[in-house]
């Protein structure tokens, strides 16, 4: 073989290399996290019911709240929570169904996906019940004990190992597709 040509076999193999080694760090670009809404809706499983005494007049049962990633606006996520409340002085019961949003964030020092700034949309009585004026007041109260800071996904301590050793962190937590996606990003947090 001449030594032009190969040059030319050199150079077209250090071009492949190159061109496979870059393909391969490609590949090690981790995508987003994705966590399905069947997979939050698990983890609030685990945090239901709850029972709670609430203003010191009124006795809370609340059921596992249903979730719904369909319609959130402004990247906030939909909840809905049934709620069965006993008022103590009188014994007179009331179902409930509260519906909130909130909005999920990243907890870098807990390497977790929380539930924040959560707002009640409205509160709905079941059998046409006449409300009291507490229940005005049980869903932000019902907000705060229950969902406000509500882990719905906690990253394990091997991924965030291999995310470290790769140099990535989380760079924001957003809902497309009916999922919650923890977006990666390298470079300093």
């Amino acid at each position: 073989m001449q030594p032009q040509n190969r040059r030319r076999l050199y150079l077209l193999g250090a071009l492949g290399a190159g061109a496979l080694f870059t393909a391969g760090c490609a590949s090690l670009t981790p995508e987003p996290i994705r966590i399905s809404g069947d997979d939050i809706q698990q983890r609030l499983a685990r945090s239901f019911p709850l029972d709670r005494r609430m203003l010191g007049l009124l006795d809370v049962h609340a059921e596992v709240p249903l979730l719904d990633l369909r319609n959130a606006g402004a990247g906030r996520m939909g909840l809905r929570l049934p709620v069965q409340v006993r008022e103590r002085l009188s014994g007179q019961t009331f179902d409930v169904s509260l519906g909130f949003t909130a909005l999920p964030l990243w907890d870098k020092a807990a390497r977790c996906v929380r539930l924040t700034m959560v707002q009640v949309t409205d509160l709905t009585l079941a059998r046409n019940q006449q409300p009291l004026a507490l229940l005005e007041r049980l869903g932000s109260v019902v907000a705060e004990t229950a969902l406000e800071n509500l882990i719905i996904y906690q990253m394990t301590d091997d991924r965030v190992a291999w995310l470290e050793r790769l140099g990535w962190h989380v760079a924001s937590v957003r809902i497309a597709d009916n999922a919650l996606q923890v977006q990666l990003m390298q470079g300093a947090p």
